[in-house]
């Protein structure tokens, strides 16, 4: 291989295309966002004082790092980290989520089905249960476990359209894998067929897209080391980077003209497994790297357009007002008087007062502070004022997901007034669309891919082929944003079982289809949720849905 093309492959896997450069720090935080729970603490931003404990500040400059010295002189922050225990109380309204849900939901119940919108060629056919008999077609294998792990197909793509929706694309393809099946008995036995595979914008990071044409992909993949002894090492993680070239393209040089893929360390050096690098063709997809973008929306500047990264924002809004909330009931609960500046006799007399119950609490005079007076931490609340912001950011929420849910990729503002007057559904449409296209690549490659040499795949001609509903009506789902959106503000019921069966039923009578994981995530969410108002820790809105 010529010095020359090595470096150039090298440099090509290792630098980052100007959109993904551009893009990276944004998709990071929706996928964050989107996901909630544990990924979201570092949303969660540290009050002024708090600010001062972490940078481990010991002179107090401001009467909030005079209130944390104090707090940690007399042990009254259990663990000296108030911001840490704030982190495990944080309240999060997942807009986002709740959006894409109800979208995905409603388009998955347009979802085409075998033989009935969705055909698989040679694959073969989709049977009803009572009429299998016999070993499963391969369209039925794909159809209940696309991905080789236990995924069906229908519930596979909503999950990637899902992911869509957050960073406005998703890489999908098919894999094959490396070992070659010497029957069809020992192929079904060990799983040795295609699958389908997706990856976030994150894991791609450099491509070429010329002509129309996917030309180049990077992937970069992780992995963990195995030791000489055949032993995982610890289980540490490891990244390879996986590139494919387009037969034809030979701006990484005549090495890579032919197409093909081939592994490299995370540094760019090819990746040599006992002295060989991994590669393969692309010669039964016909020089095509297997892989297409799923879109949310298309844009010509940056590639795709994310519908969450407004509703994600609102949601940390809501996380930080919603914790300063409930930061403010905790205090006022634990309310104190603090005795600045006493000298040792009283100090004595209010220690004393204080063993007897007292809410009182000496602090020796501090430098900066030598005068003597009284220093209330209930004497103020602000969880009235905090309410209204937290009830107007539920508002907004709401608006800007139907606001999204019926937009046109390039509507003005007087045209979005219309569309919303006569609940027209642009969103839904250019979705399915954009599933249509992702799907029909997938299954043609799928085909491809796992066309077997046998005489009867060589002569089978039958074409592969989904289609999709386009015009999907929505009025239904705008009363249902309504509903839903009331019955999680309804949450507050004491009946924890009760109001999750109730938002079921509602969820149910509308025809919109959640999947059984999904639902049993927001029915634990909303239980927990009430949990959380029966034991006091907040007043209102605690509901995560």
């Amino acid at each position: 291989m010529a010095e020359t093309t090595t470096t150039i492959v090298k440099d090509f896997v290792t630098s980052e295309h100007p959109i993904y450069a551009k893009r990276k720090t944004q998709w990071e935080k929706d996928e964050r966002r989107y996901r909630g729970g544990r990924h979201i603490h570092k949303d969660l931003f540290p009050f002024q004082w708090e600010q001062a404990g972490l940078s481990g500040t010991t002179a107090a400059t401001s009467s909030d790092e005079y209130e944390l010295m104090i707090g940690n002189l007399l042990g009254l922050n259990s663990d000296g980290d108030h911001f840490s225990n704030r982190k495990e109380m944080i309240r999060y309204l997942n807009f986002s989520k709740r959006m894409a849900t109800k979208l995905v939901g409603r388009l998955s119940s347009e979802a085409p089905q075998p033989d009935k919108g969705y055909y698989f060629g040679m694959l073969g056919t989709v049977r009803k249960p009572e009429d299998r008999a016999g070993t499963l077609s391969r369209a039925e294998i794909l159809w209940h476990n696309c991905d080789r792990k236990g995924s069906p197909l229908v519930a596979w793509w909503n999950e990637q359209q899902r992911w869509a929706m957050v960073t406005g694309h998703r890489w999908v393809g098919v894999e094959v894998p490396a070992a070659v099946a010497a029957s069809e008995e020992q192929e079904r036995r060990l799983a040795i067929r295609p699958y389908l595979v997706a990856h976030s914008p994150l894991a791609c990071p450099n491509w070429v897209h010329e002509g129309g044409l996917l030309q180049a992909l990077v992937i970069k993949l992780s992995t963990r080391a195995i030791s000489k002894d055949g032993k995982y090492s610890g289980g540490e993680q490891t990244t390879q980077r996986l590139l494919y070239v387009r037969a034809g393209y030979a701006d990484l040089g005549e090495d890579y003209k032919k197409g093909g893929w081939w592994k490299f360390k995370d540094d760019g050096n090819p990746l040599l497994v006992e002295g060989t690098q991994p590669m393969g063709k692309l010669s039964r997809t016909g020089g095509e790297i297997p892989y297409t973008m799923l879109y949310q929306e298309e844009d010509d500047q940056e590639v795709s357009r994310s519908a969450m990264e407004t509703l994600n924002n609102m949601s940390v809004a809501y996380l930080n007002a919603a914790s300063a909330q409930t930061n403010d009931v905790i205090e006022g609960g634990g309310r104190a008087l603090y005795l600045l500046g006493v000298n040792r006799q009283a100090n004595n007399v209010a220690a004393e007062m204080t063993k007897a119950g007292a809410r009182h609490r000496p602090v020796p005079g501090v430098d900066g502070r030598p005068n003597p007076g009284i220093h209330d931490t209930g004497s103020v609340s602000a969880s009235g004022p905090i309410k209204e912001v937290l009830d107007q950011i539920k508002q907004e929420a709401a608006f800007v997901a139907m606001d999204e849910t019926q937009r046109s990729p390039d509507a003005s503002g007087i045209a979005r007034q219309i569309e919303f007057m006569e609940v027209e559904t642009p969103v839904l449409s250019m979705m399915a669309f954009n599933r249509e296209g992702a799907e029909n690549e997938c299954l043609r490659w799928l085909c491809q891919l796992w066309r077997r040499s046998t005489a009867a795949d060589q002569s089978n001609t039958e074409v592969a082929m989904v289609t999709w509903n386009k015009r999907i009506d929505l009025k239904m789902g705008v009363g249902d944003w309504l509903e839903v959106f009331d019955a999680v503000e309804k949450a507050n019921a004491r009946s924890a079982t009760l109001t999750a069966e109730g938002v079921k039923a509602i969820l149910a009578d509308k025809g919109i289809v959640v999947e059984d994981e999904v639902w049993t995530a927001i029915a634990e969410e909303i239980k927990a949720s009430i949990e959380l108002d029966v034991q006091g820790a907040a007043q209102d809105g605690i509901s995560v849905f």
